[in-house]
């Protein structure tokens, strides 16, 4: 901060942190993942992506539930490229409603995460 600050030359409370990492105890890829903000998790889920960041996957499986049609997709098409999976195979359709795509998505989530995984981050939003 102490950089970003000297940079810029603001003080803390301008730099406006807070509106995209409201949560300081996550790591920042996880605060993008799970903002309230389907901008920023958008390009959060961009940005692990492009990583292939193994650890993000429990977030980019909760995506594919995400309220947003175009953050279910985004999600899905990273997912397939970086796993190598059709999920339309899986019986996920990223454009389905809820109760659509709920029987697919647990496929999605057993094969990917195992069978005893539980899902946080964009789910229900």
């Amino acid at each position: 901060m102490d950089w970003l600050q000297r940079w810029y030359d603001v003080d803390e409370g301008r730099l406006g942190l807070d509106r995209g990492y409201t949560d300081r105890t996550k790591s920042g890829g996880e605060g993008w993942l799970t903002s309230d903000n389907e901008a920023v998790r958008l390009v959060g889920a961009d940005a692990v992506m492009r990583q292939r960041a193994g650890w993000s996957l429990e977030f980019l499986v909760a995506s594919l539930d995400d309220e947003f049609l175009v953050n279910r997709q985004f999600a899905a098409r990273g997912l397939e490229k970086m796993l190598a999976l059709d999920l339309a195979e899986l019986g996920y359709r990223f454009y389905g409603s809820r109760p659509e795509r709920t029987r697919g998505l647990k496929r999605v989530r057993e094969l990917v995460l195992g069978s005893g995984s539980v899902v946080a981050g964009a789910s229900g939003r």
